[in-house]
């Protein structure tokens, strides 16, 4: 019998998403971020945990959602791909939930233009859900490691 994914579900626009909760390291209030000018397009900011630097990802321009100024209740995500730490907003974090490998169809089955980063499509209590792979959605080649954007304040 395949093991059930434990996936961190939440939600952009009402709209509802999940990742492995094997990636996800910890779900914090939303706080103000620290500008980087300049930066690539899909760094939204940075954030101080505990003396780590970490990049905040815009996962609205990601997904093709309008912007959106952050408010008190949105949460920040920071979750670890194989090669970095990052974090990302978000407008609610709905919960951990367990879903069977047989109640999820392959992204490619239903979506095969977004294949390279959509894992899948699940229910859950109802609610039609896009599984992402952290690693293909925000690709280790693209300019956001705390180190690159460091080096780009430096250089200012």
């Amino acid at each position: 019998m395949n093991s059930p994914y434990q996936l961190l579900v939440f939600s952009l626009d009402g709209r509802h998403y999940g990742i492995q909760l094997y990636a996800v390291e910890r779900v914090v209030r939303a706080v103000e971020l620290i500008s980087v000018p300049e930066a690539p397009e899909l760094v939204a900011g940075l954030i101080n945990v505990q003396g780590r630097i970490i990049p905040v990802l815009d996962i609205r321009q990601r997904f093709s959602l309008p912007n959106r100024d952050m408010i008190l209740t949105d949460r920040i995500i920071i979750a670890n791909t194989s090669k970095r730490t990052m974090a990302f907003l978000v407008d609610e974090v709905l919960g951990v939930f367990q879903l069977p490998q047989e109640n999820i169809k392959e992204g490619r089955d239903i979506f095969p233009k977004l294949e390279d980063y959509l894992e899948g499509v699940g229910k859950i209590n109802g609610e039609a859900m896009l599984l992402y792979d952290l690693n293909k959605l925000f690709a280790a080649g693209e300019d956001y490691h705390p180190a690159s954007v460091q080096e780009h304040l430096q250089g200012q």
